[in-house]
């Protein structure tokens, strides 16, 4: 049943057309209903029961996986608020994975015609995909530790690019982790911002970025090297 939906022209041409039509839906609702994706916007819309949270929550990081233009950060804190740190973890983590799941899908359906329309707009996607030297698992982890490029558009590029899913999913799992990790922990103690946990997540937040920074760097060097040779 499957393999006659995906060989059916009409379905197909649908689905390509799936993630345009899901981004622009997103962005009219919150311009016409005028609410913000931040933190007390979604800690005040929150059940309080607890697992109608959860659910909440995901479901928010299944809207966030939709659209660029929504900070992710605001879930991280909400969650590391509203649960206990270690729960607060494993439903941000999940809800990471959402994140990356969703767009690689809606990229995979959409075709190479999109993978190439997204390297035309975002033309650091293809100075990494050009040698392809990383292997699969590695270029995932290495694109979400880096951080120069949405998540959500990664995502679309490598699911329409054909990457195998498995390797995807692991390198995208170790990549976002660390990152997940500190600032849920940062939003578990964010109404203490001088307790020792605050502060460690803090500094180890800032050191990923920098280390982020540093990484992408020392790539570009290493490549236009290797292009000059």
């Amino acid at each position: 049943m499957l393999k006659r939906l995906l060989t059916n022209k009409k379905v197909m041409f649908i689905l390509k057309l799936l993630p345009f039509i899901l981004i622009g839906a997103i962005a009219l609702w919150f311009w016409l209903s005028g609410e913000t994706f931040s933190t007390e916007n979604l800690l005040a819309h929150s059940p309080e029961n607890p697992l109608l949270a959860v659910f909440f929550l995901l479901l928010l990081y299944a809207l966030k996986s939709l659209s660029v233009f929504l900070p992710i950060m605001a879930l991280y804190i909400a969650g590391g608020t509203l649960f206990h740190p270690l729960t607060a973890i494993l439903i941000n983590l999940a809800g990471t994975m959402i994140c990356a799941i969703v767009p690689y899908w809606l990229g995979y359906f959409s075709g190479s015609e999109y993978a190439e329309h997204l390297v035309e707009k975002h033309p650091k996607i293809g100075s990494f995909m050009k040698s392809r030297k990383m292997n699969d698992v590695f270029l995932c982890y290495f694109l979400r530790v880096i951080s120069v490029l949405p998540g959500d558009i990664v995502s679309l590029y490598l699911g329409a690019s054909k990457m195998k899913f498995t390797k995807y999913l692991l390198g995208s799992f170790l990549g976002v982790f660390p990152g997940t990790v500190f600032c849920t922990l940062m939003g578990s103690s964010i109404t203490d911002p001088l307790s020792p946990m605050f502060l460690v997540s803090a500094a180890f937040t800032v050191v990923l970025s920098v280390s982020s920074f540093a990484g992408y760097r020392i790539y570009q060097r290493n490549s236009e090297k290797t292009s000059v040779k």
